[in-house]
């Protein structure tokens, strides 16, 4: 037995002192035991550690008994050795699991304890120390790439400082416990650091702290691993199956935990959202000056109401809270409440529904109501809007009644202008057959007259001449006064017109006989809607009127263009006369009215009038600009497609 407990053959072991199998640091205790011997005492399970001969140390328990001789005397003694070291193993185990089994319940009263994962994690390092036998303990947690420690307990800053754990495959440290830990999700056990190959970035460290052992457990966060919790002791094979046991449920409950601080300040921040949303609800719901009030669902009982609505309906607080509709008489026509609730029961919300509302004071008020299902202090409520339009349907009514009354006036006045517009007709008539007959009488005896003294009074023949002349021009201005009413009075039959096709003839025609010839340009103009006869007098009025006020110049010149903006055009007639002063611009469209003498030009003021009325009929505008002697341009735009 001694041979197979301690390695040496009885050979070797004969004639040696008992000594070789003491260990240094127990030799006292040979000598304590000899003391004891000498007064005849017997040694029953005296437990220690023995040296084997391959210089292992095993845990033994010794009974050592004297041995007597001859007269009593104390000549040896006998020992027994007991291999207790599966015992002792055992024992060993059973405390640090009983020391880890302390750890995780002061973990768990941390966890329940705290509501800070700083100071959680900081405490959790400081309880693996005192109570779980590691020589030093760190979290680091997950940052980027990276793993960042934060806290540590023990000679932790020996072993962190200057550290860097970067989860990536492309470097050694990449590849340690912790970095293993995190990103394969479960825990790392190096039993001898020594001897396992990913630990040897880490060997110098590890020896600053005495470090022989190292497990590294990662707990998560949300589902993800956030971090790790990295154990060092100072003895081998350390962390046996059932201690990693006990520390990944420690991780896991870290897990648990800050998912319950998680959840919880997410609770707290909803509490918070909830406190703020009512608090903004209570402010807008008093300040708001549309009378709105709450309705429980269920009974349809009043349990708020702000202060428009008591000031608006005159109705005191006191009078609402815990009260229905029904029990003030509130709806006029109780009728219209049952087909209310539908809607809303219906589409959850009520916009703008009609309802007669009986007020404090007992008179009616019309009212537009609004209304949403809500919840309100943990109920089922309505809440309901009430707009006052009594007096707005007043208005309607009053403007209703100002509408019918001006239609009325409307009509009569139609009547009256359309008396007036025949009685402009039969003046017309009147110009054209009633004043041209003397006219045409005049001229006629004067011609006789003329020519019957032609031959006898030479001296007098300018006279009749003149006579003539003046005829002609009142006939001219008859006309164009016939025209100017027709051009206002006219039907105008809208169709499209193409507006370069009419510039061109009627450049063509009025440039035939003049003198001199000016040089027409026509650009490109776009097709319009509208009166073609009408559109073809304004082209020869304006045509006739550059062709007119340029013809004292050596090489006169008219420009005929347009330029289009979105759905209109804008065209123009540009010439290199005489022009005008651009102070009078306004009169050139007044009938009658000139800015150069007759004796300068012929005419009677009446083609730009015409020009201007048949434009604005059309719905365009038209405008000149000028400066003397430097020609003039006359614009107006017309609109490309009809109008809706």
């Amino acid at each position: 037995g001694a041979v197979r407990l301690f390695g040496f053959s009885a050979e070797e072991a004969m004639g040696r002192n008992v000594s070789m199998l003491i260990p240094d640091d127990r030799k006292d205790e040979e000598a304590l035991i000899v003391d004891r011997l000498m007064r005849h005492e017997r040694i029953q399970n005296f437990e220690s550690k023995r040296l084997r001969k391959d210089g292992s140390l095993i845990d033994v328990s010794l009974t050592i008994s004297p041995i007597l001789g001859p007269g009593g005397r104390i000549v040896g003694a006998s020992k027994i050795a007991r291999d207790i070291g599966e015992r002792v193993a055992a024992e060993k185990l059973a405390k640090r699991q009983a020391a880890f089994f302390t750890a995780l319940s002061q973990t768990n009263q941390a966890i329940v304890r705290m509501h800070d994962p700083s100071a959680l994690y900081a405490e959790i390092c400081r309880i693996c120390v005192e109570f779980g036998h590691a020589n030093m303990a760190f979290i680091a947690i997950v940052d980027g790439n990276r793993l960042t420690p934060v806290v540590w307990a023990g000679p932790g800053e020996a072993f962190l400082a200057g550290i860097e754990i970067p989860l990536g495959a492309d470097s050694p440290q990449g590849h340690g416990p912790i970095a293993t830990a995190v990103t394969q999700g479960h825990p790392y056990i190096s039993n001898d650091i020594y001897s396992d190959p990913r630990t040897i970035p880490w060997r110098d460290r590890a020896a600053r702290i005495n470090s022989l052992a190292t497990v590294a457990l990662p707990f998560r966060r949300a589902g993800a691993v956030a971090g790790a919790l990295s154990l060092h002791v100072q003895e081998k094979d350390f962390f046996s199956a059932p201690l990693v046991a006990l520390l990944e449920e420690m991780a896991e409950d870290l897990s648990f935990g800050l998912d319950n601080y998680d959840r919880a300040r997410a609770e707290a921040e909803a509490h918070r959202q909830e406190r703020v949303a009512s608090e903004r609800f209570k402010t807008i719901f008093d300040a708001t000056p549309i009378s709105t009030c709450v309705v429980r669902a269920s009974d349809s009982r009043f349990v708020a109401v702000n202060e428009a609505y008591c000031t608006n309906f005159l109705y005191p607080r006191e009078r609402l809270l815990g009260r229905t509709a029904a029990d003030i008489d509130l709806w006029a026509d109780p009728e219209a409440r049952p087909k209310f609730i539908s809607i809303l029961e219906e589409s959850r919300i009520v916009r703008d529904f009609p309802a007669r509302i009986r007020i404090g004071s007992g008179r009616i008020r019309q009212t537009l109501i609004s209304a949403a299902l809500i919840e309100f202090m943990g109920e089922a409520c309505i809440l309901i809007l009430n707009f006052d339009v009594t007096e707005r349907m007043q208005a309607e009514e009053l403007v209703r009644n100002l509408n019918s009354e001006l239609e009325k006036r409307v009509a009569e006045r139609t009547a009256e202008l359309e008396a007036a517009n025949r009685e402009l007709d039969s003046f017309g008539r009147t110009i054209a057959h009633d004043l041209r007959a003397p006219l045409r009488s005049i001229y006629r005896f004067n011609e006789a007259l003329r020519k019957s003294l032609q031959d006898t009074d030479v001296v007098n023949a300018s006279f009749f001449e003149r006579i003539a002349k003046n005829v002609r021009r009142m006939d001219d201005m008859l006309t164009d006064l016939l025209n100017f009413a027709r051009s206002g009075r006219a039907a105008i039959a809208e169709v499209p017109v193409d507006m370069g096709e009419l510039a061109v003839a009627v450049a063509e025609e009025l440039s035939a006989d003049a003198a001199p010839r000016p040089r027409i340009e026509v650009g490109a103009l776009p097709q319009v809607q509208g009166d073609v006869s009408l559109l073809r007098q304004v082209w020869a009025n304006l045509v006739a009127n550059a062709i007119k006020y340029s013809s004292k110049v050596a090489a006169p010149r008219i420009e005929i263009g347009a330029r289009v903006d979105g759905d209109e055009a804008e065209f123009f007639v540009r010439d290199n006369g005489c022009g005008f002063d651009p102070a009078y611009a306004e009169k050139l469209f007044v009938v009658f009215q000139r800015l150069h003498g007759e004796s300068e030009y012929e005419g009677n003021g009446i083609g730009l009038a015409i020009v201007h009325r048949i434009v604005e009929r059309h719905g365009g505008r038209v405008s000149a600009r000028s400066a003397p002697g430097q020609g003039a341009e006359f614009r107006f735009t017309l609109t490309l497609r009809r109008k809706t």
